[in-house]
């Protein structure tokens, strides 16, 4: 069998072109997203502020200085928000013997 017998493969540069832009485009956002998500390397302390709660209760992040804080603010609107309130409040009753407010 001789080459001449053999189809031809075109380079169809077109579509090497929108393949290659394509897959730029793609590592680009995932980048994009990957940085959204990390957060900054070093924000810092926070600055504080005076939370008042429903009852009264008047906590002020000074306050709190040296200790773990963890706090989240919701809606109680919000449906992911109140499914993950009985979580967080496990993850405290476990961790406040630990100094985490």
């Amino acid at each position: 069998m001789t080459t001449d017998a053999l189809p031809q493969r075109k380079i169809r540069w077109g579509r090497m072109i929108a393949w290659t832009v394509l897959m730029i485009a793609i590592g680009v956002m995932g980048l994009v997203l990957v940085r959204s998500f990390a957060g900054p390397a070093d924000a810092g302390p926070a600055p504080d502020f005076t939370l008042t709660t429903y009852s009264g209760e008047t906590y002020s992040l000074d306050e709190l200085e040296g200790q773990v804080i963890v706090l989240n603010f919701w809606a109680s609107w919000c449906a992911p928000c109140a499914e993950e309130a009985p979580d967080l409040e496990a993850t405290w009753q476990a961790y406040r013997d630990q100094g985490v407010v």
